[in-house]
Protein backbone atom coordinates (compact mmCIF):
# COMPACT_ATOMS: atom_id res chain seq x y z
CA UNK A 1 0.00 0.00 0.00
CA UNK A 2 2.63 2.14 0.71
CA UNK A 3 4.71 1.71 -2.31
CA UNK A 4 1.22 1.97 -4.18
CA UNK A 5 1.28 5.44 -2.48
CA UNK A 6 4.72 6.36 -3.54
CA UNK A 7 4.29 5.80 -6.97
CA UNK A 8 1.31 7.47 -7.23
CA UNK A 9 2.72 10.79 -5.72
CA UNK A 10 6.07 10.45 -7.69
CA UNK A 11 3.60 10.10 -10.86
CA UNK A 12 1.78 13.33 -9.82
CA UNK A 13 5.02 14.98 -9.57
CA UNK A 14 6.52 14.23 -12.61
CA UNK A 15 3.33 14.74 -14.32
CA UNK A 16 3.18 17.83 -13.27
CA UNK A 17 6.89 18.97 -13.91
CA UNK A 18 6.04 18.00 -17.46
CA UNK A 19 3.02 20.23 -17.60
CA UNK A 20 5.00 23.02 -16.10
CA UNK A 21 7.70 22.86 -18.58
CA UNK A 22 5.42 22.86 -21.37
CA UNK A 23 4.08 25.83 -19.87
CA UNK A 24 6.70 27.67 -19.53
CA UNK A 25 7.97 26.57 -22.95
CA UNK A 26 4.55 27.69 -24.64
CA UNK A 27 5.62 31.14 -22.64
CA UNK A 28 8.96 31.16 -24.05
CA UNK A 29 8.06 30.41 -28.04
CA UNK A 30 5.86 33.33 -27.47
CA UNK A 31 8.00 35.78 -25.63
CA UNK A 32 10.59 34.51 -28.70
CA UNK A 33 8.42 35.32 -31.47
CA UNK A 34 6.46 38.25 -30.14
CA UNK A 35 10.60 39.81 -29.51
CA UNK A 36 11.54 38.73 -33.20
CA UNK A 37 7.95 40.12 -34.51
CA UNK A 38 8.88 43.67 -32.40
CA UNK A 39 12.32 43.88 -33.36
CA UNK A 40 11.30 43.74 -37.17
CA UNK A 41 8.56 45.92 -36.64
CA UNK A 42 10.78 48.67 -35.44
CA UNK A 43 13.46 47.71 -38.27
CA UNK A 44 10.89 48.52 -40.79
CA UNK A 45 9.70 51.52 -39.02
CA UNK A 46 13.47 53.06 -38.55
CA UNK A 47 13.76 52.42 -42.13
CA UNK A 48 10.72 54.38 -43.08
CA UNK A 49 11.85 57.11 -40.53
CA UNK A 50 15.27 57.11 -40.79
CA UNK A 51 17.15 58.72 -38.34
CA UNK A 52 15.00 61.93 -37.66
CA UNK A 53 15.72 61.69 -33.89
CA UNK A 54 18.36 59.74 -31.60
CA UNK A 55 15.70 57.34 -30.74
CA UNK A 56 14.63 56.41 -34.88
CA UNK A 57 18.27 56.50 -35.38
CA UNK A 58 19.22 53.31 -33.19
CA UNK A 59 16.02 52.11 -35.02
CA UNK A 60 17.60 52.52 -38.20
CA UNK A 61 20.89 51.06 -37.81
CA UNK A 62 19.06 47.68 -36.82
CA UNK A 63 20.18 44.92 -38.79
CA UNK A 64 17.64 43.57 -40.46
CA UNK A 65 19.00 41.04 -42.69
CA UNK A 66 19.69 38.74 -39.94
CA UNK A 67 16.62 39.81 -38.12
CA UNK A 68 14.64 38.72 -40.83
CA UNK A 69 16.97 35.41 -41.95
CA UNK A 70 16.24 34.23 -38.04
CA UNK A 71 12.26 35.35 -38.21
CA UNK A 72 12.16 32.79 -41.20
CA UNK A 73 14.52 29.91 -39.70
CA UNK A 74 12.20 30.57 -36.40
CA UNK A 75 9.17 30.31 -38.44
CA UNK A 76 9.52 27.17 -40.34
CA UNK A 77 10.73 25.48 -36.99
CA UNK A 78 7.47 26.00 -35.94
CA UNK A 79 5.97 24.65 -38.88
CA UNK A 80 4.64 28.45 -40.14
CA UNK A 81 2.85 28.47 -36.96
CA UNK A 82 4.80 31.19 -34.62
CA UNK A 83 1.87 33.44 -34.97
CA UNK A 84 -1.92 32.89 -36.04
CA UNK A 85 -1.75 33.84 -39.58
CA UNK A 86 0.28 30.49 -41.23
CA UNK A 87 4.01 31.84 -42.22
CA UNK A 88 3.23 35.50 -41.64
CA UNK A 89 6.80 35.69 -39.63
CA UNK A 90 8.51 34.66 -42.62
CA UNK A 91 6.42 36.75 -44.91
CA UNK A 92 7.41 39.33 -42.71
CA UNK A 93 11.17 38.56 -42.66
CA UNK A 94 11.32 38.19 -46.36
CA UNK A 95 9.98 41.63 -46.88
CA UNK A 96 12.78 42.93 -44.14
CA UNK A 97 15.51 41.06 -46.36
CA UNK A 98 14.03 42.38 -49.67
CA UNK A 99 14.31 46.00 -48.46
CA UNK A 100 17.82 45.96 -47.23
CA UNK A 101 18.93 44.03 -49.90
CA UNK A 102 17.29 46.07 -52.62
CA UNK A 103 18.50 49.41 -51.01
CA UNK A 104 22.34 47.89 -50.89
CA UNK A 105 22.96 46.61 -54.26
CA UNK A 106 23.83 49.38 -56.81
CA UNK A 107 22.97 49.11 -60.38
CA UNK A 108 25.12 49.13 -63.85
CA UNK A 109 24.52 51.96 -65.42
CA UNK A 110 24.95 52.42 -69.44
CA UNK A 111 27.66 55.10 -69.98
CA UNK A 112 27.05 57.97 -71.97
CA UNK A 113 28.92 60.16 -74.57
CA UNK A 114 31.47 62.36 -72.46
CA UNK A 115 33.82 64.40 -73.71
CA UNK A 116 36.85 62.42 -71.85
CA UNK A 117 40.63 61.58 -72.29
CA UNK A 118 41.90 61.13 -68.63
CA UNK A 119 41.52 57.42 -66.96
CA UNK A 120 42.00 57.70 -63.07
CA UNK A 121 41.72 55.25 -60.50
CA UNK A 122 40.38 56.53 -56.68
CA UNK A 123 40.97 54.12 -53.95
CA UNK A 124 39.21 54.27 -50.46
CA UNK A 125 39.65 52.51 -47.64
CA UNK A 126 39.95 52.94 -43.63
CA UNK A 127 42.47 51.00 -42.83
CA UNK A 128 42.16 50.50 -38.87
CA UNK A 129 45.41 52.66 -37.69
CA UNK A 130 47.49 50.40 -40.38
CA UNK A 131 45.66 47.04 -39.44
CA UNK A 132 44.22 44.87 -36.84
CA UNK A 133 44.11 41.16 -37.38
CA UNK A 134 40.16 39.63 -36.01
CA UNK A 135 42.41 36.80 -34.72
CA UNK A 136 44.77 38.58 -32.54
CA UNK A 137 43.64 36.58 -29.92
CA UNK A 138 45.04 33.74 -31.61
CA UNK A 139 48.33 34.97 -33.41
CA UNK A 140 50.31 37.44 -32.44
CA UNK A 141 52.01 37.23 -35.83
CA UNK A 142 49.22 38.26 -37.68
CA UNK A 143 49.06 41.52 -35.96
CA UNK A 144 52.88 42.27 -37.20
CA UNK A 145 51.20 41.06 -41.30
CA UNK A 146 48.64 43.39 -40.63
CA UNK A 147 50.05 46.56 -42.37
CA UNK A 148 52.33 44.78 -44.52
CA UNK A 149 48.79 42.71 -45.97
CA UNK A 150 46.75 46.20 -46.53
CA UNK A 151 50.02 47.90 -48.37
CA UNK A 152 50.29 44.60 -50.66
CA UNK A 153 46.17 44.78 -51.22
CA UNK A 154 46.96 48.91 -51.86
CA UNK A 155 49.49 48.69 -53.93
CA UNK A 156 48.41 45.99 -56.17
CA UNK A 157 45.25 47.79 -56.74
CA UNK A 158 47.23 50.34 -59.10
CA UNK A 159 45.45 53.44 -57.72
CA UNK A 160 46.38 57.24 -59.04
CA UNK A 161 44.85 58.98 -55.67
CA UNK A 162 44.42 57.18 -52.33
CA UNK A 163 42.52 58.33 -49.79
CA UNK A 164 43.02 56.71 -46.39
CA UNK A 165 41.07 56.75 -43.07
CA UNK A 166 42.72 56.09 -40.07
CA UNK A 167 45.56 55.19 -41.48
CA UNK A 168 49.21 54.03 -39.62
CA UNK A 169 52.15 56.41 -37.78
CA UNK A 170 53.81 58.59 -40.45
CA UNK A 171 57.03 55.76 -40.85
CA UNK A 172 54.63 53.12 -42.44
CA UNK A 173 53.23 56.26 -44.36
CA UNK A 174 56.00 56.94 -45.81
CA UNK A 175 57.15 53.51 -46.47
CA UNK A 176 54.03 53.35 -48.28
CA UNK A 177 54.47 56.18 -50.46
CA UNK A 178 58.38 55.03 -51.23
CA UNK A 179 56.79 51.69 -52.54
CA UNK A 180 53.96 53.62 -54.60
CA UNK A 181 56.87 54.84 -56.64
CA UNK A 182 58.59 57.57 -58.05
CA UNK A 183 56.54 61.08 -57.58
CA UNK A 184 54.10 59.85 -55.49
CA UNK A 185 53.06 62.88 -52.78
CA UNK A 186 51.06 62.65 -49.10
CA UNK A 187 49.27 64.60 -47.36
CA UNK A 188 48.03 63.50 -43.53
CA UNK A 189 46.34 64.91 -40.95
CA UNK A 190 47.15 64.09 -37.32
CA UNK A 191 44.72 63.89 -34.67
CA UNK A 192 46.45 64.59 -31.30
CA UNK A 193 45.88 65.74 -26.96
CA UNK A 194 48.31 68.59 -28.20
CA UNK A 195 52.00 66.99 -26.80
CA UNK A 196 54.14 66.12 -29.46
CA UNK A 197 55.37 62.89 -27.82
CA UNK A 198 52.18 61.69 -27.24
CA UNK A 199 52.09 58.00 -28.03
CA UNK A 200 48.16 58.65 -28.77
CA UNK A 201 48.83 60.76 -31.49
CA UNK A 202 47.25 59.25 -35.00
CA UNK A 203 47.14 60.00 -38.01
CA UNK A 204 42.97 60.35 -39.22
CA UNK A 205 43.28 60.91 -43.02
CA UNK A 206 45.46 60.70 -45.54
CA UNK A 207 45.63 61.86 -49.29
CA UNK A 208 48.40 60.13 -51.81
CA UNK A 209 48.44 61.30 -55.18
CA UNK A 210 50.99 60.33 -57.99
CA UNK A 211 50.40 63.68 -59.54
CA UNK A 212 51.34 67.18 -58.06
CA UNK A 213 49.02 67.40 -54.45
CA UNK A 214 48.23 70.63 -52.86
CA UNK A 215 46.73 70.83 -49.45
CA UNK A 216 44.42 73.92 -49.26
CA UNK A 217 43.00 73.92 -45.80
CA UNK A 218 41.59 71.45 -42.95
CA UNK A 219 37.67 71.89 -42.53
CA UNK A 220 36.35 71.20 -39.06
CA UNK A 221 32.85 69.80 -39.07
CA UNK A 222 30.67 68.83 -36.11
CA UNK A 223 31.95 65.77 -35.07
CA UNK A 224 34.37 65.22 -38.20
CA UNK A 225 36.77 66.86 -40.27
CA UNK A 226 37.87 67.53 -43.95
CA UNK A 227 40.92 67.92 -45.78
CA UNK A 228 40.20 70.14 -49.25
CA UNK A 229 42.75 69.85 -52.08
CA UNK A 230 43.44 69.77 -55.45
CA UNK A 231 45.50 66.91 -57.56
CA UNK A 232 46.76 68.51 -61.08
CA UNK A 233 47.27 66.36 -64.26
CA UNK A 234 47.79 67.80 -67.01
CA UNK A 235 47.27 71.18 -66.22
CA UNK A 236 43.80 70.02 -65.47
CA UNK A 237 42.96 70.15 -61.57
CA UNK A 238 40.95 67.61 -59.48
CA UNK A 239 39.18 69.05 -56.30
CA UNK A 240 38.97 66.78 -53.60
CA UNK A 241 37.22 67.11 -49.92
CA UNK A 242 38.38 63.43 -47.74
CA UNK A 243 36.17 63.59 -44.98
CA UNK A 244 36.71 61.81 -41.84
CA UNK A 245 33.37 61.51 -39.31
CA UNK A 246 33.52 60.58 -36.12
CA UNK A 247 31.67 57.13 -34.90
CA UNK A 248 29.17 57.59 -32.09
CA UNK A 249 25.56 55.93 -32.11
CA UNK A 250 24.98 58.64 -29.13
CA UNK A 251 24.20 61.48 -31.75
CA UNK A 252 22.70 61.47 -35.12
CA UNK A 253 24.67 62.14 -38.15
CA UNK A 254 22.47 65.26 -39.45
CA UNK A 255 24.36 67.71 -37.72
CA UNK A 256 27.65 66.71 -39.22
CA UNK A 257 25.92 65.71 -43.00
CA UNK A 258 24.91 69.50 -43.13
CA UNK A 259 28.22 70.51 -42.11
CA UNK A 260 29.54 68.33 -44.90
CA UNK A 261 26.74 69.60 -47.69
CA UNK A 262 27.82 73.11 -46.31
CA UNK A 263 31.48 72.32 -46.88
CA UNK A 264 30.15 70.88 -51.01
CA UNK A 265 28.13 73.73 -52.04
CA UNK A 266 30.54 76.19 -50.97
CA UNK A 267 33.72 74.62 -52.69
CA UNK A 268 32.22 72.18 -55.33
CA UNK A 269 35.02 69.68 -55.21
CA UNK A 270 34.86 67.09 -58.15
CA UNK A 271 35.29 64.28 -55.66
CA UNK A 272 33.95 63.72 -52.08
CA UNK A 273 35.52 60.39 -50.56
CA UNK A 274 36.26 58.92 -46.54
CA UNK A 275 34.94 57.44 -43.78
CA UNK A 276 31.80 59.34 -42.92
CA UNK A 277 30.19 56.66 -40.24
CA UNK A 278 26.95 57.01 -41.61
CA UNK A 279 24.55 55.47 -44.10
CA UNK A 280 23.92 56.65 -47.73
CA UNK A 281 19.88 56.85 -47.01
CA UNK A 282 20.79 58.78 -43.81
CA UNK A 283 18.33 62.18 -43.76
CA UNK A 284 21.70 64.18 -43.42
CA UNK A 285 22.23 63.01 -47.24
CA UNK A 286 18.85 64.25 -48.62
CA UNK A 287 19.72 67.03 -51.00
CA UNK A 288 23.76 65.71 -51.56
CA UNK A 289 23.08 64.63 -55.37
CA UNK A 290 21.73 68.78 -56.44
CA UNK A 291 24.58 70.48 -54.68
CA UNK A 292 26.98 72.75 -56.93
CA UNK A 293 26.60 71.35 -60.60
CA UNK A 294 25.37 67.68 -59.27
CA UNK A 295 26.92 64.49 -57.24
CA UNK A 296 26.81 60.96 -58.16
CA UNK A 297 27.38 58.26 -54.68
CA UNK A 298 29.97 55.68 -56.99
CA UNK A 299 28.58 52.82 -55.41
CA UNK A 300 25.25 53.12 -56.45
CA UNK A 301 26.20 52.94 -60.38
CA UNK A 302 27.80 49.48 -60.43
CA UNK A 303 26.29 46.27 -59.44
CA UNK A 304 27.71 45.71 -56.89
CA UNK A 305 27.14 44.80 -52.87
CA UNK A 306 27.57 48.78 -51.21
CA UNK A 307 28.24 47.67 -47.99
CA UNK A 308 31.58 48.62 -46.45
CA UNK A 309 31.54 47.59 -42.67
CA UNK A 310 31.73 45.24 -40.32
CA UNK A 311 33.97 44.06 -43.24
CA UNK A 312 33.74 40.33 -42.80
CA UNK A 313 29.77 41.19 -42.67
CA UNK A 314 29.10 44.49 -44.75
CA UNK A 315 25.35 45.29 -43.67
CA UNK A 316 25.97 49.53 -43.74
CA UNK A 317 27.08 51.36 -46.31
CA UNK A 318 29.06 54.30 -44.06
CA UNK A 319 32.41 54.83 -46.47
CA UNK A 320 31.11 56.86 -49.80
CA UNK A 321 32.78 58.43 -52.67
CA UNK A 322 30.60 61.10 -53.88
CA UNK A 323 31.77 62.61 -57.61
CA UNK A 324 30.45 65.98 -59.58
CA UNK A 325 28.87 65.32 -62.41
CA UNK A 326 31.46 66.62 -64.30
CA UNK A 327 33.57 63.55 -64.24
CA UNK A 328 32.82 60.35 -66.52
CA UNK A 329 31.67 57.02 -63.76
CA UNK A 330 33.01 53.76 -65.17
CA UNK A 331 33.33 51.12 -62.50
CA UNK A 332 33.14 50.75 -58.60
CA UNK A 333 34.39 48.03 -57.17
CA UNK A 334 35.00 46.95 -53.19
CA UNK A 335 38.12 45.48 -51.67
CA UNK A 336 38.10 42.73 -48.30
CA UNK A 337 40.88 42.62 -46.19
CA UNK A 338 40.55 40.49 -42.65
CA UNK A 339 43.17 42.58 -41.10
CA UNK A 340 40.63 45.71 -41.09
CA UNK A 341 37.15 46.26 -40.30
CA UNK A 342 35.84 47.74 -43.25
CA UNK A 343 35.96 47.58 -46.65
CA UNK A 344 38.19 49.86 -49.45
CA UNK A 345 36.76 51.02 -52.48
CA UNK A 346 37.91 52.21 -55.58
CA UNK A 347 35.72 54.31 -58.84
CA UNK A 348 37.34 54.61 -62.04
CA UNK A 349 36.79 57.71 -64.11
CA UNK A 350 37.59 59.96 -66.59
CA UNK A 351 38.20 63.52 -66.47
CA UNK A 352 37.22 66.02 -69.66
CA UNK A 353 39.35 68.18 -71.15
CA UNK A 354 37.17 70.99 -71.92
CA UNK A 355 33.85 72.33 -70.48
CA UNK A 356 35.06 73.72 -67.47
CA UNK A 357 35.91 76.45 -65.66
CA UNK A 358 37.23 76.67 -62.06
CA UNK A 359 37.60 79.48 -59.57
CA UNK A 360 40.94 78.36 -57.44
CA UNK A 361 40.24 81.22 -55.34
CA UNK A 362 37.20 79.86 -53.63
CA UNK A 363 39.24 76.46 -52.40
CA UNK A 364 41.09 79.04 -50.30
CA UNK A 365 39.87 79.16 -46.64
CA UNK A 366 40.97 81.22 -43.69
Amino acid sequence: MVILIIITITMNTMKNRHILLAKLGTLLRRLMTGGTLLVLILGLLGQLVRDRTLLFTFLFYLPLIPIGIWAIVWDIGHKGRSLPIPFSLSLLGLVAINWMTISMIGKEMPSGHHSAQTSLRLLQWNVRWGGKSYRKYWSDSDQRRAWPTLRKAIIKNKADIIVLNEPPQDKRLDRLVTQLGEGWQLIRHHKTTGLEDDPRKRNTMAILSRFPLQRHSLLDFHRGQGILATITYKSRPIHLLAIDGDRNLRESKISFLTDVKKAVGKFMPDIVAGDFNAPSRSIGFDGFEQLGNGYHLASRLSAVWRGSWIGFLPLYDIDHIWFSQRLKHKHTNFLFSWVTDHRGQYIDFSVPTLGTVYNEAKLITH
